[in-house]
């Protein structure tokens, strides 16, 4: 990204363009939170601002109908004065209770008012490390600081995964306040979109998610090797499937042959006794071959659910 960043400050040598340098939430944020911790402190910090607004209505109202109760003696006003303080009291237990769950450098972002940082940031083309810096010497949250000037950008340098994950790109639309037809994209280091898109359209299936699966389909008898129950009511031997029991047996056909394939798969790529030594760490094992593209697990799969005669549809 620093490539680009040089590019963008030569160009605006000559030309005056409003610049961005986007990173993601994790990369930027001042308390090195997770994405979720983020999200979760962000939400309670909207609505802490929510309560802190009810209680400046509130403490409003209380003020207005004792001045008028003043005036005119009316014991409503004295009333709805008592109601109200109880409304007031409650609404500061739930600020105060969000407040040590919220994020205070957020709160100061959406507190702040005026066009300083606007003017800083577009001033020059400014790189995250700097507005991170920035925010940081007056406790705020850099990120939250440049979601705001989005809106105002003229150029935006930004990952790929902000355009190729459908989600990402209508929130960083939603920002710029504008439409896919408003921009134009330009991809650099091209060759590497086509694992980009890969990664954000796929999905992770884990050995666990699939012996989740199996547990859930329960014990089921094979009809093929059971002497109980038969293969149709016109067989002749022993109690009709069902069709229940027709989609479970499938089911669970079609996921042991996968989790089958799955262990086939990584058991082939470990070395003697690698296995036993993984433990609980994650480690990435190719199952693909690079140069001809020949997907291992699925053609492990298909074979096997072939022998097994399960009819695969052809979108697989």
């Amino acid at each position: 990204m620093v490539q680009f960043i040089n590019e963008a400050r030569e160009i605006s040598l000559g030309n005056s363009i409003k610049t961005i340098v986007f990173k993601g939430k994790t990369s930027m944020c001042p308390e090195n939170l997770d994405y979720e911790e983020c999200k979760l402190k962000g939400e309670n910090t909207y609505d802490l601002l929510d309560f802190e607004r009810e209680v400046s209505s509130k403490e409003k109202e209380i003020k207005d109908a004792y001045e008028k109760y003043k005036r005119t003696k009316d014991p409503t006003l004295y009333a709805l004065r008592n109601e109200l303080e109880k409304e007031l009291e409650e609404a500061r237990k739930k600020a105060q209770s969000l407040r040590s769950r919220s994020c205070p450098k957020l709160y100061e972002v959406l507190k702040f008012e005026g066009n300083e940082f606007s003017s800083w940031l577009f001033s020059n083309v400014r790189s995250p490390e700097e507005v991170m810096e920035y925010a940081e010497d007056r406790d705020m949250c850099g990120y939250e600081l440049l979601k705001k000037e989005l809106k105002n950008t003229e150029l935006l340098i930004c990952n790929f995964h902000h355009v190729l994950s459908a989600e990402i790109f209508m929130t960083l639309l939603k920002w710029l306040e504008r439409g896919p037809e408003d921009i134009i994209l330009i991809f650099d280091e091209a060759h590497n979109i086509e694992a980009s898109a890969r990664s954000h359209s796929s999905i992770m299936l884990s050995e666990l998610t699939i012996e989740k699966a199996l547990s859930e389909i329960g014990e089921i008898p094979d009809s093929d090797s059971s002497p109980v129950f038969g293969s149709g009511a016109g067989s002749g031997n022993g109690i009709p499937l069902d069709q229940d029991y027709a989609v479970r047996l499938y089911a669970k056909r079609l996921f042991s042959c996968l989790l089958t394939a799955l262990r086939d798969s990584y058991d082939s790529k470990l070395k003697f006794g690698e296995r036993n030594r993984l433990g609980k760490n994650w480690q990435d094992i190719q199952i693909s071959d690079p140069y001809e593209r020949l997907d291992i697990l699925k053609a492990r799969f298909l074979r096997d659910a072939k022998k097994k005669d399960l009819r695969m549809k052809k979108r697989f």
